[in-house]
């Protein structure tokens, strides 16, 4: 009777064993999509900001007021040239004839990868997930960014300035879910906007908001994930 028992507890904690690792198994995602500025790379303004400021003579305020102000202009105006056209002639300056040549050379060297974000991306594509990158960017800081490689790393790239609607808007996301071909469950967001983990929450996804690689390395860690890239930075 007892040697019967003992068999039934065995079986019992073999069949819940099982089933926990297979409910963990069907909770894992199938795709990662992942944010650009912020998750993957950071952008060092200094340099863009100072090309700027040495370039018109203009206040270090000035300057950084015109660069981020061309990165929200250019979503609505789509030609770079006019606007810092009538930057130029606003602040009553000679906009150099070749200013948006040496301004993307500025702002293409400005961008810098988390080495262990790339790491990341590289082991979870080894281990067959679908490595995405979801992003609001114009077409034309797009294009900087494509002339230099910062999006071969991932596949699909979903871009802002391709599909005619930016994060959080409902529409972005879904777009996404369409191009990734996977159950939206199946996707797990990283983003560093609250606005947008939210949303992509609402579309159905998974999601974690991004603070620091470490930290997402720790959620992933305590999500069940066993890569050596979460070992090495451990911490």
């Amino acid at each position: 009777m007892k040697k019967s028992s003992n068999l039934l507890l065995f079986v019992l904690a073999l069949f819940l064993t099982l089933s926990s690792s297979l409910s963990a198994a069907s909770q894992m995602p199938e795709a990662f999509l992942f944010d650009f500025g912020g998750v993957m790379a950071q952008a060092k303004t200094k340099g863009a900001i100072d090309l700027i400021q040495e370039t018109f003579n203009v206040p270090w305020h000035d300057a950084e007021t015109a660069y981020f102000g061309f990165k929200e202009d250019i979503f609505r105006r789509g030609d770079p040239k006019e606007y810092w056209q009538h930057w130029a002639d606003s602040h009553q300056l000679t906009l150099p004839p070749n200013w948006l040549e040496n301004y993307s050379r500025a702002y293409s060297k400005s961008v810098v990868f988390f080495p262990e974000m790339v790491e990341l991306v590289k082991e979870l594509q080894a281990k067959g997930y679908t490595t995405a990158l979801i992003s609001n960017i114009s077409g034309y800081h797009a294009q900087l960014m494509r002339n230099v490689g910062n999006f071969d790393l991932f596949y699909p790239v979903i871009l802002s300035g391709d599909i005619g609607t930016r994060k959080p808007d409902l529409k972005a996301f879904k777009i996404a879910i369409e191009t990734l071909d996977v159950p939206p469950s199946k996707v797990l967001f990283i983003d560093d906007s609250k606005m947008n983990v939210q949303a992509a929450k609402k579309a159905g996804m998974d999601a974690i908001l991004f603070t620091t690689p470490e930290e997402l390395f720790k959620e992933l860690r305590g999500r069940g994930f066993d890569l050596e890239v979460l070992k090495d930075y451990a911490g």
